[in-house]
């Protein structure tokens, strides 16, 4: 597991660990996400609601970025084209998108490269995996959160561009 860095100091007691994978399929292939949030004082709002979830039963929403969201993006080393997905911690709702380019198109729309196939949720982590009829050898990523606590929002990543 990977920690992921807040933006701007974090003062809570919060911290995020994160990693993405990939593994190939009978068909295509399947990434397979994991992410632990350390929450001692309970302070995230729409946090973990622990257990198996049937990943046929979440929706699929848009703007899951307003609030808490676990995010994943992803593509093929050398090119452009990149999928993100987001995900409502307390399993309820999801989305992928596809970009041919930095977030182009705009809006984005949601895409069915991938199936969400697993959901399990911890007490304090989500894991979960996406099928793809794609062949996939190599995928490179990134990993981030928005975390909206009772008292201000905190924006997680594997690392920060800059200002």
């Amino acid at each position: 597991m990977n920690p992921l860095k807040s933006f701007s100091p974090c003062t809570l007691p919060i911290s995020l660990n994160a990693e993405i994978g990939l593994a190939k399929a009978k068909a295509g292939c399947t990434v397979q996400l994991h992410f632990e949030l350390f929450d001692p004082q309970r302070l995230v709002q729409n946090s973990f609601v622990p257990g198996k979830v049937s990943a046929s039963k979440v929706q699929r929403v848009d703007g899951l970025w307003h609030s808490t969201c676990f995010e994943a993006f992803w593509g093929v080393p050398g090119s452009s084209a990149y999928w993100e997905l987001n995900l409502s911690p307390n399993g309820q709702a999801w989305n992928l998108y596809s970009f041919s380019g930095y977030r182009d198109p705009q809006p984005p729309k949601a895409c069915a490269d991938f199936e969400l196939v697993d959901l399990t949720i911890g007490e304090n982590s989500l894991a979960c995996s996406l099928r793809s009829a794609l062949e996939l050898v190599e995928i490179e990523g990134a990993l981030t959160a928005v975390v909206k606590t009772t008292q201000e929002q905190i924006y997680f990543a594997s690392h920060h561009a800059g200002a």
